[in-house]
């Protein structure tokens, strides 16, 4: 009953369909498999049959869940910290949290996209360029700048992360 409607669209419109499902296996653990049917024609153009390809992406859907649960995961803890914490990528802000838009008065969409040099005074400049130009995970004093131009006496505290499989840098 399941798999009808699939063999009934392939014989209609004699084109191939994918389509995935998830089973249980023995053990009672969730299984995925992706399956093709590929319609097969006879010398005459008549459909004569069906080839099935059956792929277990069971590896492939578990290493999805468990990215999305780390992502969750550490939203929560950027969402429960009361320190500022950015991400960015070779300078360019990927993902703040809400303490970073209270400090500095910038909305989030307003952050992301930009270089982290913009938020900085400018002769605080050479310290933080000098930590991305060799990857030091360090702690400095230095000099944010807020929205309205205001000089914020911060620390920061930077270190290097793999986020789904991608080097990324942390600024707390």
């Amino acid at each position: 009953q399941q798999i009808r409607p699939y063999i009934e669209q392939v014989v209609e419109t004699r084109e191939a369909v994918a389509y995935e499902r998830q089973l249980v296996d023995a053990a009672g653990k969730p299984q995925w498999i992706e399956v093709d049917v590929l319609p097969n024609f006879d010398d005459e153009g008549a459909l004569a049959g069906a080839f099935v390809r059956v792929t277990d992406i069971t590896k492939h859907r578990l290493a999805e869940r468990a990215v999305r649960e780390s992502e969750e995961r550490l939203a929560k803890f950027m969402d429960a910290s009361v320190e500022g914490i950015l991400f960015h990528r070779a300078g360019t802000v990927i993902d703040v949290n809400a303490p970073i838009s209270e400090l500095t008065g910038y909305a989030r969409d307003e952050v992301i996209g930009r270089q982290t040099s913009e938020f900085l005074a400018p002769d605080h400049l050479p310290r933080a360029q000098q930590a991305l130009a060799t990857g030091a995970e360090t702690a400095w004093e230095s000099v944010a700048l807020g929205k309205d131009g205001e000089r914020i006496p911060v620390e920061l505290i930077t270190r290097s992360i793999m986020r789904n499989g991608e080097k990324l840098r942390l600024v707390i």
